[in-house]
Formats: structure tokens, C-alpha cells, sequence
């Protein structure tokens, strides 16, 4: 199932934004909650101290004066009323004196102590079923003693307050948050669709590298990726070109050849002659099926080869199986021709190219090896390395020429057999595909000698 990319981003991000943004206005509601706790508890605990401060003097002057006036009155307390304000905490507070007398209160303040505790912060609930917070203090010599209480209204509605301020200025933010995210990833996304679109608009045979531009990093191994991939194509397709010129020239001059036996064939007078004419072109058909044959073997190879299938096989059995389909061809040229295998080797192949290997070889050995020659082919492991190697007596190949005759079609000047030079480079591309490595040398029987050496 096919996804967009820009679309999760954009999910993703929006989705871990909002889950942000939430967590945070939690936390930041019970944190403004708590921080307008403590600013009104100080609040609270500042007012009843300039409360105990004004009443320590004021107050016993005023009682005195009181009693010197009415002696023997009741005195009842003064009641005051408080304004109201979206920042203040609606305070009520009573006076005590030491005779447990109340002095003075507010006027929503009851007539009784709001709490036995002083010098601590602690809770009541009145009449009116209201939360309040209530606090208590007194002088040093503990004749007065100011009790003061808050509604809990007033910190919740500050509380409230804060936190519509700030979900009003989310709710204008995040929008603006989502745009540049949309507008952020749309960037980023904006080298792939120009390289998709550079890429769709392509021609079939233009494989030149995109350009890179300013692109990210990410975006540029990309590029650096489909720029290889294309310099690969580029060469797999001049490989297939020079291969299918190669072989149209190749298969060119046994193809004329087999013209001009044709034509003889038909002109031929008597019996003789048009045998004659005939045995060259069946001799002219057999060279042009090896071709035929080589040359589907290289397509087999280059460039798939390297996907086909792998299977065990035994180095040991594979090559007396060769042998013994090229021992025709090596009686007639009464070659002695050996097998030094003492166990078997067992290595991981391509299906099917081990044998093609092995044959081309040793046929290259028999063909090239004179009468009464000797070949000698080894089968041995050294370390974690299967050695394969064939040992002619025949001309060898020059040094200057030992690198050349793995190129396709390439064939040495002083070779007399006939040949369309493939065989070594099918050899060489089917090495390649198994990771293995062959070098030629000067053999001890006085020719040439293949060494492969397989991973173990």
C-alpha cells in the first residue's frame, strides 16, 4: 500500500504539536494554579501582619478612650465592608484580644474564631458552603491576635483568567504553527518532486546524471544513487552495443564464407566438387552453432548473470565429467590428458556455469596443445581457497598479450585454431560472478597454465 511521505510528516507533526501544545496547557494551568496559591497565601500572610501592626497600638488606645467615655460597656466590635477587584482577594479578618474579646471585623467575617491554629495556613468551610483560606497571627507578648480569610473564588477566578489569555493566544498560534509546517515540509519535499519530475521526463536514451543542485543531504545520496544507477545503465547499454557490433562482425565472415560454398555447391559440375562444397559448409554450420552458442552464453552472463540461482556442487565429479566428454577429441590428438583430485571440493556456484567454466579450459587445452602434448588439470584447497588449475604443453600465451585474450573477440596473432575468441571471456565474467580470481602462468609441461581460485 502506497503512502505519502508529506502527508505523515504532516500528521506526525501536527499530531506531536497539539500533543504538545495539550500537555502543556496542563501543566501550565495546575502550575499558574499552584503559583496563585502561593502569591495569595503571601498576599494573605502580608495583610495580617500590617493588620496586627496597626492594631497593636491603635487599637488599645481606642479601648481605653472607649472605657474612659462608657465605663463598664459591652464593647462590640467594628464591622467594615471590601471592595471588590478581578485581582484582589476578597479578605475578611477578626481582631482578638487576649480576654477573647473581638475587637474588630469585617463585615462577612463571623463573630466566632475562624481557626484554633496560627502562624499556619489552613481551611474552613462556612455556613455558605464557600472554601476559604485562613490564616492567623499574633504580637510577641500574644495579646492580640488577627485571624484573616480569602475566598478560594478569587484564586480560582485569576487561575481561570490566565488560562483563557493563554488558550486564546494558542488557538491564534497553532494555526499559524500548522502553516509554516505545511509551508516547512512542502519545502523539503520540493527536491524529490524536482527529481521525480526530471527523471519522468527523461528520454529513453538519456542516462546523463541529474544534477544535484542545493538539495539536502538526504536528497543528495538520492540523486548520487540514481546518477550511479544511470552511469551502470549507460554502461550495460555501450557493453550490449559494442558486444552487438562485435558479433555482427564476427558473425559476418563465416556467413559469407557459407555464401560462396553455396554458391559453389550449385555450381559444381561433378560429384566431387559439390561434396566438397558441401563438407565446407557443414564445416562453416558447426563454427557458426559454437558461435551462435558462445554468444547466447555471454547473453546469458552479461548482465544477469549475477541473479541466477545457486547450487552445491562438486569440483571433483563436474571435472571427470568433462573429461570424459572431451576424451574423443584428446585420443585423436593422442594427448595425455590427467586428473589430480585426491578428495572432493565442494563450493557454492551460479546453476548451470561451473560446467561451462571447466569445459571452455580444457577444450582451450586440447585445442591448443599439439599432438602427443600433455595436459594436466589439478583440483586442491590451500586455506579457505579451492584451487582449479589446467597445465598444457602447448605454445602458451605471451605476456603482453595474457590480458587481452579475456577481452571478447580478441584472439592471438600467432594462433593457427580456429576460434571466435569468446571463450576466455566467458570464463572471465563467470569468475567475476562467483568472487573468484584467475591468473595465467607459464606452465612447468612448458605452456600455458589457468589458475581459479575459488572462496572457500
Amino acid at each position: 500500500m502506497k503512502y505519502s511521505i508529506q502527508r505523515r510528516l504532516l500528521m506526525w507533526l501536527i499530531t506531536f504539536s497539539l500533543s504538545i501544545c495539550s500537555l502543556s496547557s496542563i501543566i501550565i494551568y495546575y502550575e499558574t494554579q499552584r503559583e496563585v496559591g502561593k502569591l495569595f497565601d503571601a498576599q494573605l500572610e502580608q495583610l495580617a501582619k500590617i493588620l496586627l501592626n496597626m492594631s497593636t497600638h491603635e487599637l488599645y488606645e481606642q479601648l481605653e478612650y472607649n472605657k474612659h467615655i462608657n465605663p463598664g460597656q459591652n464593647q462590640l466590635p467594628q464591622t467594615f465592608s471590601m471592595d471588590e477587584n478581578i485581582y484582589e482577594q476578597i479578605i475578611d479578618y477578626q481582631v482578638w484580644l487576649t480576654e477573647d474579646v473581638l475587637a474588630v471585623r469585617s463585615s462577612n467575617a463571623p463573630e466566632h474564631r475562624l481557626t484554633e491554629h496560627e502562624n499556619t495556613f489552613s481551611d474552613l468551610v462556612l455556613d455558605d458552603e464557600k472554601k476559604r483560606r485562613v490564616f492567623a497571627i499574633s504580637n510577641v507578648d500574644k495579646s492580640i491576635q488577627v485571624q484573616i480569610m480569602a475566598d478560594y473564588i478569587d484564586r480560582d477566578k485569576l487561575t481561570h483568567t490566565i488560562a483563557i489569555h493563554y488558550m486564546t493566544s494558542l488557538a491564534i498560534i497553532l494555526p499559524i504553527i500548522a502553516l509554516i509546517i505545511y509551508y516547512s515540509v512542502g519545502r523539503a519535499m520540493a527536491p524529490l518532486r524536482r527529481i521525480a519530475n526530471d527523471i519522468d521526463h527523461k528520454k529513453p536514451d538519456d542516462l546523463q546524471p541529474i544534477p544535484s543542485g542545493a538539495v539536502p543531504i538526504e536528497v543528495d545520496k538520492i540523486i548520487s544513487a540514481v546518477n550511479h544507477l544511470f552511469l551502470r545503465l549507460n554502461r550495460a547499454f555501450e557493453n550490449i552495443r559494442r558486444f552487438t557490433a562485435d558479433a555482427a562482425h564476427e558473425i559476418r565472415t563465416p556467413l559469407a564464407i557459407l555464401k560462396i560454398h553455396s554458391e559453389l555447391a550449385i555450381k559444381a559440375k561433378d560429384n566431387q566438387s559439390r561434396k566438397e562444397a558441401m563438407d565446407e559448409i557443414s564445416d562453416e554450420i558447426n563454427h557458426i552453432s559454437t558461435l551462435v552458442e558462445q554468444l547466447l552464453t555471454l547473453s546469458r552472463l552479461d548482465p544477469g548473470g549475477s541473479f541466477l540461482k545457486s547450487e552445491k556442487i562438486d569440483l571433483t565429479k563436474m571435472a571427470e565429467y568433462i573429461i570424459a566428454n572431451q576424451a574423443p577429441k584428446a585420443v585423436n590428438k593422442n594427448l595425455d590428458i590427467s586428473l589430480d583430485a585426491k578428495n572432493s571440493f565442494i563450493i557454492s556456484a551460479k546453476l548451470g556455469l561451473i560446467p561451462i567454466l571447466m569445459r571452455n579450459l580444457i577444450e582451450n587445452a586440447i585445442n591448443y596443445t599439439p599432438t602427443n602434448g600433455k595436459i594436466e588439470i589439478t583440483i586442491s584447497q590451500t586455506g579457505n581457497q579451492i584451487l582449479f588449475s589446467v597445465d598444457d604443453s602447448g605454445p602458451g600465451i605471451p605476456d603482453m598479450e595474457q590480458q587481452r585474450v579475456f577481452e571478447r573477440f580478441y584472439r592471438c596473432n600467432e594462433s593457427d585454431v580456429s576460434g571466435y575468441g569468446l571463450g576466455l571471456s566467458i570464463v572471465k565474467r563467470i569468475i567475476e560472478l562467483h568472487n573468484a580470481t584467475i591468473a595465467l602462468h607459464k606452465s612447468t609441461h612448458g605452456g600455458l597454465r589457468v589458475l581459479v581460485e575459488f572462496p572457500g
